[in-house]
């Protein structure tokens, strides 16, 4: 069995969001190696273009028995290149 874990996260805050605020999140995969691949967030209010919040995080394939890195299945790599 595969698990996939946050291995690291940069965060960038760059406004706070308001009470009502109406926000829209984005993400992108991206950069896929062999056991991992980073993820591109952002949180942004509908009405502006300067993105409030952004994120890079990179995602580990881990073996669900053993906690060790194992390959991404192909299946799923093929999945993350489409996006």
């Amino acid at each position: 069995t595969t698990r996939f874990r946050a291995q690291r996260m940069e965060l960038a805050v760059n406004a706070l969001a308001r009470l009502d605020d109406h926000v829209l999140g984005t993400m992108q995969p991206a950069q896929p190696r062999s056991a991992s691949f980073t993820v591109y967030q952002a949180l942004s209010r509908e009405s502006a273009a300067n993105p409030l919040l952004q994120a890079r995080v990179r995602i580990a394939c881990l073996d669900a028995a053993r906690f060790r890195p194992r390959p991404i299945p192909d299946y799923l790599l093929q999945e993350i290149a489409k996006t």
